[in-house]
Order: structure tokens, then C-alpha cells, then sequence
């Protein structure tokens, strides 16, 4: 196909498409090209309307540290714990000083990740919330 480039048989093909053709032949002297296009569907906006009754589904949010050392869960944070953006979720202790850790956001804990006593590094996931 010496005789077409990319970029005029784009352009062949989108016209033909924005016009509705389904079927293009081109020819330049020994040079043919020909395609199909598949079917333009119409499709009616009110067959996929959104039910407002279903919710929209949003991953948890996982709450990680910035910290090094080793973990101590706060005793009031459970699975289920609604808790609020800036609450005490625990500490990460590291050479004897106390850094309190606390959730950047709101949500219900859904899973306890880290447990209480375990070794963090940055960015391990303490939990996991259902945001709000």
C-alpha cells in the first residue's frame, strides 16, 4: 500500500464514519484499500438511566503511617467503629517516643489491617474504611 498514508486513510475513515457510510474502496493507480465499518447504534438515554435507589458503590479507603516503628491500636477503634476524619486511630512508637496516628478520613472500619504490636514502615495500611 505504497500509495496511502496513515494519516489520510484516518481521515478517509472518519469521514466516511461521521457521514454514516459503512463500506469505503479507495484506489490509487495499483494501490486499494478497502474497509467496512461497523453499524452506528443509537441507543436511547432513557434505557440506561441510573436507579436512584441503588448507591453508588465506592472502594474502602485505606488509612496508612508515615512512620517507623511499631504499632499500638487505639482500644475504641474495632471493625464496625464509625470514626471521623482526624480521629486517634493508635500510636507507632520508635525509640521510646509515642507519635500519635490519626485517620485523614471518615468512614466505618471495615478491616483492621495492622495488628496492635506489629512493626510499620511507611505506607503500611493500618485499616481500611468505608468512606463517607
Amino acid at each position: 500500500m505504497s500509495g496511502f498514508d496513515a494519516d489520510t486513510l484516518r481521515d478517509i475513515l472518519r469521514r466516511a464514519a461521521d457521514a454514516g457510510v459503512r463500506y469505503v474502496r479507495v484506489r490509487e493507480g495499483d494501490a486499494k484499500f478497502e474497509a467496512v465499518l461497523p453499524p452506528v447504534v443509537e441507543l436511547d438515554e432513557d434505557e440506561f438511566e441510573l436507579d436512584d435507589a441503588t448507591p453508588a458503590v465506592t472502594p474502602p479507603k485505606a488509612v496508612t503511617t508515615q512512620l517507623v516503628g511499631t504499632f499500638r491500636a487505639a482500644d475504641d477503634v474495632q471493625v464496625g467503629t464509625v470514626l471521623e476524619a482526624g480521629q486517634r486511630i493508635g500510636e507507632v512508637v520508635a525509640l521510646g517516643i509515642s507519635n500519635e496516628i490519626t485517620t485523614p478520613v471518615g468512614g466505618e472500619v471495615l478491616e483492621l489491617v495492622t495488628t496492635d504490636g506489629a512493626r510499620v514502615d511507611y505506607g503500611t495500611t493500618i485499616l481500611r474504611v468505608k468512606g463517607e
